[in-house]
Protein backbone atom coordinates (compact mmCIF):
# COMPACT_ATOMS: atom_id res chain seq x y z
CA UNK A 1 0.00 0.00 0.00
CA UNK A 2 1.48 3.19 -0.78
CA UNK A 3 1.72 6.74 1.25
CA UNK A 4 -0.77 9.13 0.20
CA UNK A 5 0.27 12.07 -1.39
CA UNK A 6 -0.41 15.55 -0.01
CA UNK A 7 -1.83 18.25 -2.81
CA UNK A 8 -1.07 22.00 -1.61
CA UNK A 9 -4.76 23.59 -1.07
CA UNK A 10 -3.40 27.03 -0.92
CA UNK A 11 -0.36 29.20 0.85
CA UNK A 12 0.09 32.61 1.95
CA UNK A 13 3.62 34.31 1.70
CA UNK A 14 3.96 36.43 4.50
CA UNK A 15 7.73 37.08 5.71
CA UNK A 16 8.21 36.81 9.76
CA UNK A 17 4.32 35.78 10.20
CA UNK A 18 2.54 34.18 13.49
CA UNK A 19 -0.38 31.94 12.74
CA UNK A 20 -2.21 31.93 15.50
CA UNK A 21 -5.63 30.75 13.79
CA UNK A 22 -6.88 28.80 10.91
CA UNK A 23 -10.23 27.79 9.88
CA UNK A 24 -12.54 26.39 6.40
CA UNK A 25 -15.72 27.48 6.07
CA UNK A 26 -18.09 25.02 6.34
CA UNK A 27 -18.52 24.49 2.48
CA UNK A 28 -14.35 23.97 2.50
CA UNK A 29 -14.42 26.95 -0.33
CA UNK A 30 -12.86 29.61 1.90
CA UNK A 31 -9.55 28.91 4.37
CA UNK A 32 -9.10 32.00 6.61
CA UNK A 33 -5.91 32.27 8.46
CA UNK A 34 -5.12 34.69 11.37
CA UNK A 35 -1.57 35.70 13.54
CA UNK A 36 0.43 38.56 13.40
CA UNK A 37 2.96 39.91 10.56
CA UNK A 38 5.27 42.65 9.94
CA UNK A 39 3.91 44.41 13.25
CA UNK A 40 0.46 43.82 13.15
CA UNK A 41 -2.44 41.55 13.33
CA UNK A 42 -3.65 40.22 9.92
CA UNK A 43 -6.82 37.60 8.94
CA UNK A 44 -6.79 36.26 5.75
CA UNK A 45 -9.27 34.63 3.55
CA UNK A 46 -8.59 32.69 0.26
CA UNK A 47 -11.01 31.38 -1.67
CA UNK A 48 -9.73 27.83 -2.58
CA UNK A 49 -12.21 27.62 -5.93
CA UNK A 50 -10.18 31.11 -7.75
CA UNK A 51 -6.71 31.84 -5.48
CA UNK A 52 -8.45 34.96 -4.42
CA UNK A 53 -7.06 36.00 -1.42
CA UNK A 54 -8.81 39.04 0.84
CA UNK A 55 -6.62 40.80 3.94
CA UNK A 56 -7.73 42.44 6.70
CA UNK A 57 -5.43 44.15 8.92
CA UNK A 58 -5.51 45.00 12.87
CA UNK A 59 -3.35 46.84 15.48
CA UNK A 60 -2.65 44.09 17.36
CA UNK A 61 -2.60 40.17 17.37
CA UNK A 62 -5.45 38.27 16.00
CA UNK A 63 -6.04 34.95 18.07
CA UNK A 64 -8.67 33.34 16.83
CA UNK A 65 -11.25 33.30 14.05
CA UNK A 66 -14.25 31.35 12.77
CA UNK A 67 -16.62 31.51 10.06
CA UNK A 68 -20.42 32.41 10.54
CA UNK A 69 -22.70 29.06 10.45
CA UNK A 70 -24.29 30.88 6.84
CA UNK A 71 -20.09 31.43 5.74
CA UNK A 72 -21.53 35.49 4.77
CA UNK A 73 -19.16 36.93 8.08
CA UNK A 74 -15.48 35.94 9.15
CA UNK A 75 -15.74 36.66 13.22
CA UNK A 76 -12.10 37.85 14.27
CA UNK A 77 -11.01 37.70 17.97
CA UNK A 78 -7.61 40.41 19.02
CA UNK A 79 -5.46 39.61 22.17
CA UNK A 80 -6.46 42.73 22.84
CA UNK A 81 -10.13 41.69 23.30
CA UNK A 82 -11.45 43.18 20.12
CA UNK A 83 -13.96 41.46 18.24
CA UNK A 84 -14.57 42.13 14.74
CA UNK A 85 -17.75 40.71 12.18
CA UNK A 86 -16.43 40.80 8.68
CA UNK A 87 -18.86 40.86 6.11
CA UNK A 88 -17.77 37.94 3.17
CA UNK A 89 -18.93 38.27 -0.43
CA UNK A 90 -20.81 35.63 -1.60
CA UNK A 91 -19.01 32.90 -3.22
Amino acid sequence: MGAKRKRTKATFAEPRREVNSINFSRDARLLALGGYANGRGFAKVRDLANGQIRTNRFGSDVSALDFSPDGKRLVVGTDKGQIVILPLQAH
